[in-house]
């Protein structure tokens, strides 16, 4: 279902002044102290919440042609400004190693390091473009693994990742680049099936006379359901139809106008859009509030069955978009909003450019062989901390039992207790 724009009414069927006509108008109030029944209280509710969704919706249609104009005109540039920034510190570094920088060629250790930090480069720099065969061969010329059997161990590793958690197995094709679009697959695969043996399930209780009757009786009333349902829809485009077709116009100006009220009406019609052809018959003065409070009980659990699809289906539609915004930002999609997608971008833009700078200055750091040498000496320091960090949560993970009842700091490790009878020196 596509946004539709809100429609104008007009004083009368043929005035040219128009004005809008809210759907909160097609509320029912109460009669008198008498309150109002479930259908009629559940109409009043579908109507407000269809008229929300289409709120947001239009606001997400009209948010979504400058977001992407701001991303094409602002974040790309940016990123091919780090990309760029990048690709030359890695092929500094490049040269660096060979020796043909200012410093000849580093020693042992430096070496270590060095290759260290261009693997890490090049594979960031090769996620953006896989395609660059300069940096792939930089890449494969230090690394233990090529470039290209490290991304079919990721592809393995998504793959049994992702079948492991769901139980499924995936196909090649299924796999796609990386491990979110692999458990992706896999969670749509392990539904399918769940689906598939629910609906067989469902058909092995209908096997039996009793079951195969109810389900029958069932099926029966949800279809007679649906025909009256539908029904009442047909009834109501029908009489908008009978008032609003172009041929009972007096002159050429009011047939103009009677079309473009056709053009709605047979666009709400093949939708089943049941509230714009409410609000129609609002505009041209067919029905009034009043009209609503007298509608049957019967008639109303009609509309509201209508409703209800509609109410799905712009939830459905509101659910693939804010789905998509959702994951960019990392919030839920129930609370999302283009406000925060626009203050995300705006982050990240900031973020980028301030990356830029600093990478930018750390080429030029590395170019200089005395600060190239002390910067290394930090990056030795960081990494041994950082292999210290990983091998306690390697020993935390295979055994945590064994640091439950030890004074565990989660920075340094187990300390060592105090020895007891000690003197404290003065």
């Amino acid at each position: 279902m596509t946004v539709r724009k809100p429609g104008r009414s007009q004083a009368d069927l043929f005035d040219a002044a128009p004005r809008p006509a809210p759907a909160q108008e097609l509320r029912i109030a109460p009669r008198g102290a008498a309150p109002l029944g479930k259908e009629q209280q559940t109409f009043n509710r579908l109507v407000r919440k269809v008229e929300i969704l289409r709120e947001k919706l239009a606001e997400w249609a009209a948010f979504e042609p400058q977001h992407h104009r701001r991303v094409g005109e602002d974040l790309m540039p940016v990123l091919k400004q780090l990309g760029a920034a990048r690709r030359e510190t890695i092929l500094t570094l490049g040269r660096i190693l060979e020796g043909k920088a200012a410093g000849g060629r580093p020693g042992k250790v430096e070496q270590r390091n060095l290759v260290h930090h261009l693997l890490e480069l090049a594979r960031a720099q090769l996620e953006d473009d896989p395609q660059d065969e300069q940096i792939i061969a930089l890449h494969d010329q230090y690394a233990d693994i090529g470039f290209a059997e490290d991304q079919e161990l990721d592809r393995e590793l998504a793959r049994g990742m992702a079948e492991q958690m769901f139980g499924v197995e995936l196909e090649e094709h299924e796999l796609g680049g990386s491990v979110e679009e692999a458990m992706a697959a896999a969670a749509a695969k392990a539904r399918q099936a769940a689906e598939a043996e629910a609906e067989a399930a469902r058909a092995r209780r209908a096997a039996g006379s009793k079951a195969r009757t109810r389900a029958t009786d069932k099926a029966a009333a949800s279809e007679q359901a649906a025909k009256e349902a539908s029904q009442s829809v047909r009834e109501v485009f029908r009489k908008l139809a009978s008032a609003l077709h172009p041929d009972r116009a007096g002159d050429e100006v009011e047939r103009a106008r009677r079309h473009e009220l056709m053009q709605r009406v047979n666009h709400a019609y093949d939708e089943g859009d049941l509230l714009t052809l409410l609000t129609l018959q609002l505009e041209t003065e067919q029905i009034d509030a009043a009209h609503l409070a007298r509608v049957s009980t019967a008639r109303l659990g009609h509309y509201n069955k209508v409703l209800r699809e509609q109410v799905r289906e712009l939830e459905q539609e509101l659910g693939g978009i804010t789905g998509h915004f959702a994951r960019l930002t990392g919030q839920s999609p129930a609370v999302v909003t283009p406000a925060a997608v626009q203050q995300s971008l705006n982050r990240e833009i900031v973020e980028l450019k301030r990356d830029i700078k600093a990478l930018k200055a750390h080429h030029v750091m590395l170019q200089e062989p005395a600060q190239r040498k002390r910067w290394l000496q930090q990056y030795a320091r960081d990494l041994r901390e950082e292999e210290r960090l990983d091998g306690l949560l390697d020993a935390f993970l295979d055994a945590p039992d064994a640091f439950v009842d030890m004074d565990f700091d989660p920075f340094r490790g187990p300390r060592s207790a105090p020895k007891r009878g000690r003197k404290r020196r003065r």
